[in-house]
C-alpha cells in the first residue's frame, strides 16, 4: 500500500491511499503530535519520524511504485518540457564521417603534405615545434612582441616566467 502524507492549510496531516488515483481518495486522518516528533496513525499505529515535517510532500510508507501524474494533469506539459528533445545518434554526419581522416597521411600519401601542415587549430607559431618550455616561450615572445604596450601585464607574466626558467635551467640542469 502507498502511503503520501500532505501538510495541510490547516495544519493536519492527511493520508492519501487508493490504487487507481492517489488524488481522489482522502479519506483517513492522521494526528501528529508535537512532543514525539512523530506521525500517527489510530487506525493502524502507523509511526513515521518527521525530521523535515514543513515540507509539502513526506512519503512515509511505500510498498508499491511510486505515484505517477495523471495523464489529464494541468501541471502535466510543465513537468515534460526541461526534457531535451530525443535526437539519434547518427555516426556519419558530416561532424563524424571526416574525423581522423589525415591521420596517416604521412604514410599512405605521395609525401606532398607534411602532417605539420594539417595542425590548424594551434597558433602557426608553434606548429611542427619541438623543443622544452622555455625555447616555446621565447618563440612566443618573439610572435607576442606587441604585448608589451598592448597587454603589459601578460608581457610582464612572459618575461618573468623565460627569466625563471633561464635561471633554473642554468643553476639546477646539467648541460
Amino acid at each position: 500500500m502507498l502511503c503520501l502524507v500532505l501538510w495541510s492549510k490547516y495544519g493536519t496531516f492527511e493520508k492519501l491511499h487508493g490504487k487507481k488515483n492517489i488524488y481522489e481518495d482522502m479519506d483517513m486522518m492522521i494526528h501528529f503530535s508535537r512532543d514525539q516528533n512523530k506521525l500517527q496513525n489510530p487506525s493502524t499505529d502507523i509511526a513515521c519520524d518527521l525530521e523535515n515535517y514543513k515540507k509539502k510532500v513526506r512519503v512515509c510508507c511505500h510498498k508499491d511504485i511510486l505515484p505517477r501524474i495523471p495523464e489529464k494533469h494541468k501541471n502535466l506539459k510543465k513537468a515534460l518540457s526541461f526534457l531535451p528533445e530525443y535526437k539519434p545518434y547518427k555516426p556519419w554526419s558530416d561532424k563524424r564521417k571526416y574525423f581522423g581522416q589525415n591521420d596517416y597521411i604521412d604514410i599512405l600519401g605521395d609525401g606532398s603534405i607534411h602532417p605539420v601542415n594539417l595542425l590548424t587549430n594551434m597558433p602557426p607559431w608553434l606548429r611542427g615545434f619541438r623543443g622544452n618550455e622555455f625555447q616555446m616561450l621565447l618563440r612566443k615572445q618573439i610572435h607576442y612582441s606587441h604585448w608589451r604596450w598592448s597587454k603589459p601585464t601578460k608581457w610582464q607574466h612572459l618575461n618573468k616566467r623565460i627569466m625563471w626558467l633561464y635561471r633554473y635551467l642554468n643553476r639546477k640542469t646539467k648541460q
